[in-house]
């Protein structure tokens, strides 16, 4: 931010908690007019992603006026990003000015750019902030970050994570960023952060093992437990390290929770909680959507943040008969709308300003746990990935 006006706009959005306890109403309200009156969609057709699929779907921008509207627009894959950033097709991917590019990855293992404006930027900020507040990290935390290095998406989340709380609180919350395939190289780095001795995890369920088995190594084999791992169902030992069972005896013996990203976090999350036992929590879309869906502590469900994003399901039935994105439009059901127990996969419709991602399949499938508000307090909607 070079001016004061970005930044007293930046401070208002980072401490602007209302939307987080909103009532469905009216987040599905605010759904439809960022939709409709914002322009999304005609900055969106700008861009090589969209021009030519639209026009042969017969899809058009300004055609749009309800929620409902936006069914008709043809579903984007994978496939669809990675033909669209094609160098010989990267001028006119963007829709709008470009701060920063990530390199994302998805479900199923494409990987292609992703740009991000300024208003991207500030955004991502808030979402750190509201990411904190939900999972409960403070300013007095320590927090790791293994991150990939750059030019994936993962290596921004440490800088974005600790300038978040600057601007909401004025306290600079302390950050080690630390790439685990780095520390394979140089283990000698371990003895740093173990001196700060972190309090918060944020990583893949990948890193976070590979880091409890270099810690292993350079401790005599002790798990960060000191307990010898079981076998368990997931949900058995989630609620077991959620209980707080789990004694640390290992050399990370502050470390209190561990936020986890990105895949194999269903099959992973409860061997991270036996490693470290520490209360874990899942955040979902960091690394393909630049969304942070994230896990309250009722454990009962990722809240999908409907203020950043239009979701929709595919229902199952629906995805085991077609499997191409051209046929899929008509059953689609809006999140906010869908009943408890609807399953199918998870499509996603963003307001980004350098490249919003309209009807993005996620390669997601989830199960809609409750449109009702939760314990926690939060309005937003909860869903288990499956």
């Amino acid at each position: 931010m070079t001016d004061s006006a970005d930044r007293v706009r930046m401070e208002e959005t980072i401490d602007d908690r209302d939307l987080e306890q909103a009532s469905l109403e009216r987040l599905a309200e605010s759904a439809k007019s960022a939709l409709v009156t914002s322009g999304v969609l005609q900055r969106a057709e700008k861009s090589a992603l969209y021009r030519a699929r639209w026009q042969q779907a017969r899809f058009y921008a300004e055609s749009v006026r309800e929620l409902s509207d936006l069914r008709r627009a043809p579903l984007t894959a994978e496939r669809d990003l990675v033909q669209a950033c094609h160098p010989s097709r990267i001028k006119s991917y963007a829709c709008s000015a470009v701060q920063m590019w990530f390199w994302v990855t998805g479900r199923g293992g494409s990987t292609w750019w992703m740009p991000c404006g300024k208003q991207d930027i500030m955004k991502m900020l808030e979402l750190c902030r509201r990411m904190s507040r939900v999972v409960g990290i403070a300013e007095e935390d320590v927090a790791l970050v293994l991150n990939q290095p750059a030019p994936t998406a993962s290596d921004s989340l440490p800088y974005f994570l600790g300038y978040a709380h600057k601007l909401a609180s004025g306290a600079r919350m302390e950050v080690v960023p630390l790439s685990p395939l780095l520390l394979t190289h140089r283990p000698a780095w371990a003895s740093f952060f173990l001196k700060r001795q972190p309090t918060v995890l944020v990583s893949t369920p990948a890193d976070a093992l590979q880091l409890a088995e270099i810690l292993k190594r350079n401790t005599g084999g002790q798990s960060q437990t000191g307990s010898t791992t079981t076998s368990q169902t997931g949900d058995e030992a989630t609620s077991a390290s959620q209980a707080g069972n789990a004694e640390r005896r290992g050399p990370l013996e502050r470390l209190r929770l561990a936020v986890l990203f990105g895949s194999g976090i269903s099959q992973d999350s409860h061997r991270v909680a036996q490693e470290y036992g520490v209360e874990t929590f899942r955040m979902q879309g960091a690394t393909d959507c630049l969304l942070l869906n994230v896990e309250c502590r009722m454990h009962e469900g990722v809240h999908i943040w409907l203020d950043t994003c239009i979701a929709e399901i595919l229902p199952a039935a629906e995805l085991k008969e077609r499997e191409t994105s051209a046929g899929l439009r008509s059953q689609a059901v809006f999140l906010h709308e869908a009943k408890p127990g609807t399953r199918g996969e998870m499509v996603i419709t963003t307001f980004g300003e350098a490249l919003p991602l309209i009807r993005y399949r996620t390669g997601e499938t989830v199960e809609v746990v409750s449109n009702e508000r939760c314990e926690c307090g939060l309005s937003h909607p909860r869903v288990r990935f499956l």
